[in-house]
């Protein structure tokens, strides 16, 4: 199910190159207010996910989703999970290695190290302010110490 596939294109400025104005993003969260809930410190520890649904930089369609498998800490499920809600992007704070690649595995990108408000956050992402992780650079990240900017 990947919602986010639709034909809406538009050409970037100068580039010549054809990229998707829609995008459907998920952003990890601490509480249950959607947009002005703050970005969660660990993906996998996540009460919710904020998913948003954009076109161009206008958020057109937004939901909290709760996180099911934040207690079980099992591999890969939280990344599965999300993956399964169709979504883009994963905005979270900090995330492991090993998360990164199953949502890589899945066409999902992510941008970690987030912090603020989930629309603070999506206008940081939307401006292109954000770099996308891979899982190279990533790190273990069950610490603070171990994750690295």
């Amino acid at each position: 199910m990947r919602a986010t596939e639709r034909t809406e294109l538009a050409e970037s400025p100068g580039s010549g190159m054809i990229t998707p104005t829609h995008k459907k993003i998920a952003v990890a969260c601490r509480g249950i207010a959607g947009l002005r809930s703050h970005v969660s410190e660990h993906f996998g520890e996540s009460r919710t996910f904020t998913v948003v649904e954009m076109s161009g930089e206008v958020i057109t369609l937004h939901q909290v989703v709760d996180n099911p498998h934040r207690q079980h800490k099992k591999p890969g499920v939280v990344p599965d999970f999300v993956a399964g809600l169709g979504v883009d992007v994963v905005l979270t704070g900090r995330i492991g290695r090993r998360a990164v690649t199953l949502l890589n595995h899945h066409g999902v990108e992510v941008c970690r190290d987030i912090t603020g408000r989930v629309a603070t956050a999506l206008g940081h992402y939307m401006r292109g302010e954000y770099d996308v992780a891979d899982p190279d650079s990533a790190g273990e990240c069950h610490s603070r110490n171990d994750c690295r900017k």
